[in-house]
């Protein structure tokens, strides 16, 4: 028992690590345009970013999947700038990107590669899948707590300082898009 109290709070750790803030930077990307009336759909997208995330520990765990680490490290801020860029537009939020769900799911196998190297190599053979299941419950955890976090800072901006929805997407969209655009840079 106390090893799925270890890999959960390491999946929280690994999410909520503020020297390595790509997590939240696309989840707030993500989050930043919902509020509280849309938590299923937000709670769908959030769990399918964990579940392409687990894809890719459990491809490279047991199948050897190993994707250029340089390739990874770029395509992690490049998926938070791809993410960003609809918030940083005149658009109704109705109108979300089809593919979300899809992108939702590919930057999470994205995401995943970044840290499968390391898991690989700290969690034992003989409870690997409890290290696996632990790891991705302390990770949505760790979501959703960011969820409810931008959730909350969506209220404050635009129901008590008086906002408007659309200024506060596009400056939060640029603020989350200059953050990325520096991690590439970075990364070239």
């Amino acid at each position: 028992m106390d090893d799925i109290w270890i890999y959960i709070q390491l999946g929280i750790d690994h999410v909520l690590d503020f020297g390595a803030i790509d997590h939240m930077l696309f989840i707030g990307a993500l989050v930043l345009p919902y509020s509280l009336k849309e938590w299923k759909l937000l709670l769908w997208w959030v769990s399918l970013f964990t579940l392409g995330h687990t894809v890719s520990l459990i491809g490279n765990y047991y199948f050897g999947w190993n994707p250029s680490p340089y390739a990874i490290e770029l395509l992690i801020p490049i998926s938070i700038a791809i993410t960003c860029l609809p918030l940083m537009w005149d658009y109704k939020k109705g109108n979300v990107p089809p593919l979300q769900t899809l992108i939702t799911i590919a930057f999470g196998l994205i995401h995943g590669f970044g840290f499968s190297g390391y898991f690989r190599m700290m969690i034992p053979q003989d409870s690997a899948e409890t290290a696996l299941f632990s790891f991705a419950v302390g990770v949505e955890i760790a979501q959703l707590c960011i969820v409810a976090f931008v959730i909350i800072l969506n209220f404050f901006i635009l129901r008590i300082f008086q906002a408007k929805a659309l200024h506060w997407r596009m400056i939060g969209g640029a603020m989350i898009f200059s953050q990325a655009l520096g991690m590439i840079l970075e990364r070239i």
